[in-house]
């Protein structure tokens, strides 16, 4: 009897042992999967892009200067204001490039802005005030893209801000100015009258 009664006990403790480890897994993976949903779920830091040089913006805002680039980061946030975040402002105004190249482009004058235009509102949100470029001149529009340095964020690498934003260029010495008389009178009424008088003559 007592031999039964002891491999009852020691099968019992088997049995316990196993529920403790079957318990130890259970918990074990609770923790990855736990882990792996952070990793995955972790929102990603972004930078997006507003100011009213995304509602409309041509030639002659760019050359009279004032229009407004919003750069907000989510999920992150500038470097300190003071001497750290002033060290990167230079960086920030680099960050904006344009897809074109024109001798008198925003890539060629963009060096005219001043790093006083690059101003940190807040710890999430930059406002660029642009200085007036007065030589700006394009024949096509421009697409500017800015990217954030990372060595101006606290945690993340260098963030492309979304949207981009379009400059149109202003289109000069069209029939619509150079042909039109002082006296409002449109000179191609002359070119018309003519073809009128040929065809009738045929």
């Amino acid at each position: 009897m007592a031999g039964i009664l002891e491999n009852i006990a020691d099968t019992v403790r088997r049995i316990e042992t196993r529920v403790a480890s079957i318990e130890k897994e259970q918990q074990n993976m609770r923790a990855a999967v736990l882990n792996w949903r952070t990793d995955v779920v972790a929102p990603l830091p972004r930078a997006l892009l507003s100011g009213d040089i995304t509602a409309s913006a041509d030639e002659a805002d760019i050359v009279a200067g004032a229009k407004i680039i919003l750069l907000t980061l989510v999920d992150d946030t500038w470097v300190a204001s003071g001497g750290t975040f002033n060290a990167e402002r230079q960086a920030i105004i680099d960050g904006l490039d344009s897809g074109g190249s024109e001798t008198n482009g925003w890539d060629a004058e963009r060096s005219n802005l001043q790093v006083t235009d690059v101003v940190r509102s807040s710890s999430t949100l930059v406002t660029i005030t642009l200085t007036a470029l007065a030589n700006y001149d394009i024949t096509a529009q421009e697409v500017i893209t800015a990217t954030v340095p990372a060595s101006a964020l606290v945690a993340a690498g260098a963030l492309v801000a979304s949207p981009t934003f379009t400059i149109q260029p202003v289109i000069s010495g069209s029939i619509f100015t150079d042909d039109f008389e002082s006296n409002g009178i449109y000179r191609m009424k002359a070119v018309f009258a003519a073809v009128a008088e040929h065809c009738m003559n045929d």
